[in-house]
């Protein structure tokens, strides 16, 4: 079953208004930067600047090193003997001459039909990669990650350059967390009530990062198998491998881990007693993004080339059913269609939808109540809205013929922590970053 959330009630900013809040479920869009409107967004005392990330990064050739946070032991140096001295020779060819085969592999999988050049190469790990690679250099960033409690989020830059900003001061740290084994960063996620530890992912690894700026690297799973990691012993053990992962998430509660597979696997794990469920057989469809619930009884799942949220309740039984999906593309008015990611705010009352082409993020209304009939013609999600920015479509003198277009949003994320009700942050494809306060009780309606 599916159904579409209409469009009646919608609240859709015209082409030269920028949305800056929803204050007591009513969003505030400005015309222009002297909109009489604007004393009304003051007055909710949100104000959030908007930022900016330049697609190149200066380099500092006299930068130091970043130091690991273990100091390496001390090694003796001993002098190779002839023998010691063949097995490098040996050990060196074998590396090129895997490298060499390995490329003529690819090269050969790619000149032939999927199905017999799969039998060659793994064509589509190859190509969901490539495809990471082209997003992640499309716009000067696409990855923000807010701290678990405190009022700070990471940035990660196109050029593997990790930058931080604390809304406490307004200001950016001082320095970017850089190493050179940080490369084609994918994800990132504070540890949950651990301090500054930030885990980054990266195409061939993990990078773990801990204020001040220190940084330890540690292989991960090159193959998409899923590796559980004991930070306490610094040990792994290896969950699964026949499946290729591309996507994980945890429930609030931590007792589910979800998995999305490069198959288009859809796996839930509980995390007791690590028993899994296969809730989606082998398809073409792969998951994209996915975000829990505050009471991890829902999760909201989107995949590539859909247009449709699906969302699969789970009871504590580790029960699970979908509820029907919900369409997010309306032709008529050209807004919606494919699916890049969601994000839920931390108390679970509005899901943000971005887009893979269109210049508006989507905002639901989200019905947690405690016993959704999940035989129902209706999911969840109500009373969508939408949000644009963060250019007004003004020109700015008498010589201008065009106004600026308004940039298209690439990434999205809420707050963890935000006392008056959700805090929506939105990367857009120019390198803005823009902080949209969800307010659900002001001042003004108390």
């Amino acid at each position: 079953m599916e159904n579409t959330i209409a469009l009646e009630k919608a609240v859709l900013p015209s082409a030269n208004e920028v949305t800056v809040a929803e204050i007591d479920g009513a969003l505030l869009n400005l015309s222009n930067s002297k909109d009489p409107k604007e004393d009304l967004y003051a007055k909710s005392e949100a104000l959030y600047p908007i930022l900016r990330i330049p697609f190149d990064i200066p380099i500092n050739e006299n930068r130091e090193a970043q130091k690991p946070t273990k100091t390496l032991p001390n090694f003796k140096i001993f002098r190779k003997s002839p023998q010691t001295k063949m097995i490098d020779y040996y050990y060196q060819w074998k590396y090129e001459f895997e490298n060499y085969i390995e490329e003529s592999k690819k090269r050969i999988a790619f000149s032939l039909p999927p199905f017999f050049g799969n039998l060659f190469y793994d064509i589509p790990t190859e190509s969901y990669i490539t495809l990471l690679r082209e997003k992640i250099n499309s716009s000067p960033a696409r990855l923000l990650a807010w701290h678990s409690y405190n009022s700070l989020f990471a940035v990660a830059h196109r050029l593997d350059a990790i930058f931080v900003y604390d809304l406490r001061v307004d200001s950016w740290f001082p320095e970017a967390l850089e190493t050179d084994l940080q490369m084609e960063i994918t994800c990132m996620a504070w540890k949950p009530l651990g301090g500054n530890m930030l885990a980054v992912g990266c195409c061939r690894g993990i990078c773990l990062w801990e204020m001040p700026l220190r940084a330890n690297t540690t292989t991960g799973s090159v193959d998409g198998s899923i590796v559980l990691w004991d930070t306490a012993f610094q040990t792994g053990q290896v969950l699964t491998t026949t499946c290729r992962s591309c996507l994980l998430s945890w429930s609030p509660d931590g007792k589910y881990l979800l998995s999305g597979t490069l198959k288009g696997y859809l796996i839930i794990w509980e995390t007791r007693s690590w028993t899994s469920k296969i809730v989606i057989e082998e398809r073409e469809e792969i998951l994209k993004s996915a975000c829990w619930t505050a009471n991890s009884k829902y999760v909201f799942l989107a995949f590539n080339d859909s247009a449709f949220i699906a969302t699969l309740a789970i009871t504590s039984e580790f029960h699970m059913k979908f509820l029907p999906r919900q369409y997010t593309s309306y032709p008529d008015d050209e807004i919606g269609g494919i699916i890049e990611s969601l994000a839920i705010d931390s108390i679970g009352e509005r899901l943000a939808v971005c887009f893979e082409e269109t210049k508006l993020v989507a905002v639901y209304n989200v019905n947690q109540a405690l016993n959704v009939p999940t035989d129902s013609s209706s999911g969840i999600l109500s009373n969508v809205k939408f949000i644009r920015g963060p250019v007004w479509n003004e020109l700015k003198d008498q010589g201008q013929i065009v106004a600026p277009s308004p940039p298209k949003p690439v990434a999205i994320s809420f707050a963890n922590e935000y006392v008056r009700g959700g805090l929506l942050s939105v990367i857009w494809e120019d390198g803005k970053i823009s902080m949209i306060p969800f307010i659900y009780h002001s001042k003004s309606s108390q």
